[in-house]
């Protein structure tokens, strides 16, 4: 009986990895909602987990910066070591997708576009993203 109430507790504690992801996607909603609009949640929300499944410093491609995974953070006035940081990498992500909303993006589908091949009108997009868009 105390091993199932041990492995009870266990499953009903949430891990220290799903707590982060929450609060990554509250501050990206947060942002999100404060820079361009409440409208854009989703589709920040799913830009995030897809590039970086909601880690702040993601590893891997270092050309890439935060959780957003923006190629040249300096374009928005964050510097490569700030975009590490969950603050500096949502706000370079938020900047970019409001760059891409002047380019014209007016819907989910043009925004993933231009996050991912810098024009919301682009014909070719990687993989995870023609996956997201069907």
């Amino acid at each position: 009986m105390k091993v199932l109430t041990i492995l009870v507790a266990l499953v009903a504690t949430p891990t220290a990895t799903m707590a982060s992801e929450y609060a990554i996607r509250s501050m990206i909603s947060a942002k999100v909602s404060s820079e361009i609009g409440a409208q854009w949640v989703p589709t920040a929300l799913k830009i995030a987990q897809i590039e970086s499944r909601m880690q702040c410093n993601p590893r891997g491609n270092t050309r890439h910066h935060g959780v957003f995974q923006v190629g040249d953070p300096h374009r928005f006035g964050i510097s490569p070591s700030a975009a590490r940081t969950c603050a500096g990498g949502i706000a370079a992500g938020v900047a970019h997708m409001a760059a891409c909303i002047r380019m014209g993006a007016a819907n989910a589908r043009q925004m993933m576009i231009c996050h991912n091949a810098g024009n919301p009108f682009a014909r070719h997009v990687e993989r995870a993203y023609r996956v997201a868009l069907r």
